[in-house]
């Protein structure tokens, strides 16, 4: 009888584990008000960008309306540092939801 009770604990566990490793947070759509700030804060970086470059960023916004940057995912250092620089607790007119996830894909594309 206790094998019994070890073998379903031990199988509510896999199956807990697996439930809540199966589940994948959704993005949360973001206005395109707050797009356009976000990319006014990014013009004229103070590097040449040579190729396009892509980078993801998470961030929340706090209770005093600051965009607080989670990650920045870039394969170039320099991009990661000039988007955290540009971005980490600007404020934006446009409202976003407090203690929301948001991802925001982003890419500079270069100008000869």
């Amino acid at each position: 009888m206790k094998k019994l009770q070890v073998f379903l604990l031990a199988l509510g566990l896999f199956v807990g584990t697996g439930t809540v490793m199966a589940s994948e947070v959704l993005p949360v759509p973001m206005s395109p008000e707050s797009t356009q700030e976000i990319s006014k804060l990014l013009k004229n970086p103070k590097f040449t960008v040579a190729d396009d470059c892509r980078a993801t960023v998470e961030f929340v916004m706090n209770k005093h309306g600051e965009m607080v940057i989670l990650t920045v995912d870039a394969e170039d250092k320099q991009l990661e540092k000039f988007l955290i620089s540009r971005l980490n607790y600007q404020t934006l007119e446009s409202p976003l939801e407090i203690g929301k996830t948001y991802t925001l894909p982003i890419k500079l594309v270069a100008i000869f």
